[in-house]
């Protein structure tokens, strides 16, 4: 965009900016963090996952295998034991699948109005 100096391929290159922290967003949504009114808050196990997952992708950009493989078993785990037993309430995994419903079509939405932007602009 700054190369060509094209307005089009910036405004492309700024949505798509945008879209890689909403795709980002997505991939947070289904832990609660210190969110009171998030539709899993109180779900601590959910939480020990999300540690998890993030200290396995520490571990990756580290490029420390030993630790990735640590952080994978652990992962491995917390998931079993979460489709095991899951801590959570019907209303709360429907409350979050809604919500997780209604990003991914913004989502899709965006990213056609996106590609049909850049479609154009060819």
């Amino acid at each position: 965009a700054d190369a060509l100096g094209d307005a089009t391929l910036r405004e492309a290159s700024a949505t798509y900016a945008d879209l890689a922290h909403r795709w980002r967003a997505l991939a947070d949504a289904p832990f609660p963090g210190a969110d009171a009114a998030h539709p899993m808050a109180g779900v601590d196990r959910l939480t020990e996952l999300r540690d998890a997952l993030d200290a396995r992708f520490a571990a990756l950009q580290a490029g420390d295998l030993a630790a990735v493989a640590t952080e994978s078993a652990r992962t491995d785990r917390l998931n079993s034991a979460l489709d095991r037993d899951p801590p959570w309430t019907s209303a709360q995994q429907d409350a979050l699948f809604a919500a997780l419903s209604e990003q991914v079509q913004g989502l899709w939405l965006a990213e056609r109005a996106a590609v049909s932007a850049l479609r154009d602009w060819l």
